[in-house]
């Protein structure tokens, strides 16, 4: 059996992933949703206003907004144990094939970067990302310790390359798209529109 031949059934993997428009692949990755029956906000109303008012809060006190985040449970419930499933590891491959060029994602978990895609634009950001709301610095959540920032009262945490300040690289709603992934994700828009076969919601 050739390669192209081997590499059928995962090409057939990927028209159908084209199909899904209503599905995301996360749900085979069992990420919950937020206004399901069984959805984060709507077990709790609370955290669906808290989410609304976020972007709010870190315009007008960064740091009563970090405090926030650090005593409270995550707006997005708790995504460290989800882990990619065969739909992002099938996108990973048709990247490493060339057949597919980007991933454009509106998922802010972190999947397609566990899986190995290469090229992933997070255009509503990344929950296991920080972002400098200045220079536009991204930092893994490792590189911060954000609790001990917290009990020495040095919140807001603040960017290591320019001194700017430094929030969840999620985009909250009322906040905008940041610059960098709306520009790259337009521009490759752009250039694949042509040849796109494969869509994702």
């Amino acid at each position: 059996m050739d390669a192209a031949a081997a590499d059928r059934p995962l090409l057939d993997a990927g028209v159908e992933l084209g199909r899904w428009r209503l599905q995301r692949v996360e749900r085979l990755s069992i990420v919950p949703d937020f206004r399901g029956p069984d959805g984060i906000w709507t077990k709790n109303p609370e955290m669906e206003e808290r989410a609304f008012q976020a972007y709010s809060l870190f315009t007008k006190n960064p740091r009563k907004y970090w405090e926030q985040t650090l005593n409270s449970p995550p707006l997005l419930g708790d995504l460290s144990n989800i882990k990619p499933n065969p739909g992002h590891y099938a996108l990973a491959k048709l990247g490493n094939m060339g057949i597919l060029k980007c991933i454009i994602t509106q998922n802010i978990d972190n999947l397609h970067e566990r899986a190995c895609s290469d090229k992933v634009y997070d255009y509503h950001g990344n929950a296991f990302k920080l972002r400098c709301v200045i220079c536009g610095t991204r930092y893994g959540l490792e590189e911060y310790d954000l609790n001990a920032l917290n009990e020495a009262g040095k919140l807001p945490p603040h960017c290591k390359s320019c001194s700017g300040i430094v929030k969840e690289d999620i985009v909250h709603f009322g906040e905008p798209i940041p610059s960098d992934v709306a520009e790259h994700s337009t521009s490759e828009a752009g250039l694949r529109n042509v040849r796109c076969r494969l869509s994702i919601c």
